[in-house]
């Protein structure tokens, strides 16, 4: 947990231990940030999820980044978007050649997905819950269309509807 003038954030570092374990962590801490009345007003709402990846990733994307049908990835290379979504936006953001911040020595690839809402009208955990709900399940649909098929299945992932 991460406590400044103007934020509160949690987060988790290695491994992911899954969505509904994650989400009750969440808010369970803003529930007692809330309770504490620190928290006066709430002006954004985000999640992030910051994948990173020992290689270049651009080969395993279905994302091109091309000028006339010629690409245009190189040694080091950053996409940014702001994609809007249904009562939030996603700021997806891709690079490679890139020093990985828990192997500075290694250069690789991350894939970072942040969605946010500034609507934060209303009582803040019931906010906090529709928000990342939604959230969550857009950023997966977002980041699994990115992968290409053939690398998707050396990720063996499991789908599970809670996460």
């Amino acid at each position: 947990v991460l406590v400044g003038p103007k934020v509160i954030a949690v987060g988790t570092r290695g491994e992911y231990p899954g969505w509904v374990t994650f989400s009750s962590h969440v808010k369970e801490i803003f529930q007692q940030f809330s309770q504490t009345g620190i928290v006066k007003q709430t002006v954004r709402l985000g999640l992030r999820y910051i994948s990173s990846f020992p290689f270049d990733i651009f080969p395993k994307l279905q994302l091109r980044i091309s000028v006339d049908d010629e690409s245009w990835d190189g040694e080091e290379t950053f996409f940014k978007t702001v994609r809007p979504n249904s009562g939030f936006k996603s700021l997806l953001q891709i690079g490679k050649g890139l020093a990985l911040v828990e192997k500075p020595a290694e250069i690789g690839s991350i894939i970072d997905i942040d969605s946010f809402t500034t609507e934060t009208d209303g009582e803040i955990s019931a906010v906090l819950e529709k928000f990342l709900e939604s959230a969550h399940h857009s950023e997966k649909e977002l980041f699994f269309a990115l992968l290409k098929p053939q690398f998707l299945e050396t990720l063996n992932p499991v789908y599970d509807n809670a996460n």
